[in-house]
């Protein structure tokens, strides 16, 4: 059986304010600099390698792309 770990948006949200400034500060040093940001990039990490799949609902994405056009 496959397993699959569902992303809400308010996680897309955040994940997508990651720079590649911040990437790289958190690869090399483990913090981006917000702390907030590093328990997000954490739990996502830990919980995606407990699953076979990480999955976005379409309302999630409905969502993000309804914002952007805002």
């Amino acid at each position: 059986m496959t397993s699959l770990f569902f992303i809400d948006s308010d996680i897309l949200f955040n994940l997508l304010a990651i720079n590649k400034k911040k990437k790289e500060k958190y690869t090399k040093e483990g913090t981006t600099g917000d702390k907030r940001l590093d328990q997000l990039i954490k739990t996502v990490l830990e919980e995606s390698k407990k699953y076979d799949r990480i999955c976005i609902s379409n309302f999630s994405v409905l969502e993000i792309l309804c914002t952007l056009n805002r």
